[in-house]
C-alpha cells in the first residue's frame, strides 16, 4: 500500500499531464485516506491557477488588490493498492 506522499506524487504527475504547461503554483490542500469499493483509496486535493486566465470581476476587491486568476481545486481518487488514479473530480470551494 501507498504512502501519503506517494499517493500526493501521483495526483501531481497526474494533474500536470492532464493540463500540460497550463497548471502554476500547484498546491496541497486536503489529503485523506478512506475505504472505497476497491479497497482503500487516497483523496488528494491540489489547487492551481491556470496559465492565461483571468476571471476576476472589474472592480472587485480581488482586482483592486491585484488578484489576476482564479484558483481551481481537483480532488484526485488514487487506490492505495494498485496506484491507480480512479477519479479527478472539481472540489467545489
Amino acid at each position: 500500500m501507498i504512502d501519503v506522499r506517494e499517493a500526493v506524487q501521483i495526483a501531481q504527475s497526474y494533474l500536470l499531464q492532464l493540463f500540460p504547461g497550463e497548471a502554476e503554483d500547484v498546491r496541497l490542500e486536503e489529503v485523506e485516506l478512506s475505504r472505497g469499493d476497491s479497497g482503500s483509496e487516497w483523496q488528494v486535493t491540489l489547487s492551481f491557477f491556470r496559465r492565461n486566465e483571468v476571471s476576476i470581476p472589474a472592480g472587485s476587491l480581488g482586482q483592486i488588490l491585484g488578484a489576476t486568476a482564479k484558483r481551481h481545486f481537483k480532488t484526485f481518487t488514487i487506490n492505495a493498492n494498485d496506484k491507480q488514479v480512479r477519479a479527478m473530480r472539481i472540489r467545489a470551494v
